[in-house]
């Protein structure tokens, strides 16, 4: 699913919500587009700090350092020395484990 196909799908979902005027009308596009740019500056902004994003039953996003280690260098055959790494790590919450395990 592309980044249009997802906010078609979100829009249709939330369908027509009561405004403050009594009234009912849809989220736009561009309305929904830019909660979904706001929910990733946030969440790269909070990565970027160093803390963990987590919605319960969702995800977990974590900012992971990988240790340094040595590796085999395929080209020469020797052996290299690998440096810290830092790295995101997405843990799946209890409605994907549901999804994928059924």
């Amino acid at each position: 699913m592309v980044r249009k196909e997802l906010i078609d799908e979100i829009q249709q979902r939330i369908g027509k919500q009561k405004c403050y005027n009594g009234n009912y009308e849809m989220f736009s596009k561009r309305e929904i587009s830019a909660f979904l740019d706001a929910y990733e500056d946030v969440v790269v902004d909070a990565i970027g700090r160093g803390d963990s994003v987590l919605m319960y039953g969702f995800m977990n996003i974590k900012r992971k350092i990988r240790k340094a280690h040595k590796a085999h260098d395929f080209k020469s055959g020797g052996v290299v020395d690998v440096p810290d790494q830092e790295f995101v790590k997405i843990i799946p919450g209890a409605k994907f484990d549901a999804v994928i395990n059924k």
